[in-house]
């Protein structure tokens, strides 16, 4: 098992949460997967979890459930299986963060970089 995202509420829906970004954009993409529909106060204990997927099967995720009597692991599958479609994908951009004056700066695989003279490029 690999952890893969997290559980999230959405339009009524229990989701899988992706997060990932574009490779020379300074955007982030924030991905939801729908499981099932709930009442939000059902789910509630799930949002913000981790989500472990089961084996090959990437339409299969479970949760560690530490309740104090018993340890367990609950399982969801996502609403058609692997070929389930994103509910809604939001896109978040990125912010540059502060440097000198004339420096210049890119966004590569998510991450900020700025050029110096003496070593290249570097994390900003």
């Amino acid at each position: 098992m690999k952890p893969t995202g997290t559980f999230g509420y959405r339009r009524g829906f229990l989701c899988l949460v992706q997060t990932s970004t574009m490779h020379n954009h300074p955007v982030r993409l924030v991905t939801y997967y729908p499981f099932y529909q709930a009442p939000e106060t059902d789910i509630q204990w799930l949002v913000g979890r981790q989500a472990w997927t089961m084996g090959h099967d990437y339409a299969i995720y479970s949760v560690q459930v530490n309740d104090p009597s018993v340890r367990y692991s609950r399982q969801f599958r996502l609403q058609n299986g692997g070929s389930t479609k994103p509910l809604d994908v939001i896109r978040e951009p990125t912010l540059c963060p502060r440097v000198r004056s004339g420096v210049t700066t890119r966004s590569l695989d998510g991450r900020w970089e700025k050029y110096l003279l003496r070593k290249g490029w570097v994390t900003a």
